[in-house]
């Protein structure tokens, strides 16, 4: 998957708050280091998104970068 398509899967799961809680902008440029490995998965932040949250919060985001910078398709 380039780069781009990771940013925009990434982005997308996350709340667009643009609370800063990541340390970054907004979503968007936590969404580009989380898919760049620059920027570590912060549990309280996936946990915000519901799918995410009932999913076990990172553990869940882990996973689906994982399947993302890996696909087997």
């Amino acid at each position: 998957m380039n780069p781009d398509d990771l940013t925009d899967c990434i982005d997308a799961l996350l709340p667009q708050t643009q609370c800063r809680q990541c340390g970054y902008a907004g979503c968007r440029p936590y969404a580009e280091a989380v898919g760049k490995n620059e920027a570590p998965l912060i549990p309280t932040i996936w946990a915000i998104f519901p799918v995410v949250h009932f999913s076990h919060g990172a553990g869940f985001a882990t996973g689906l970068l994982h399947y993302l910078r890996n696909p087997d398709w």
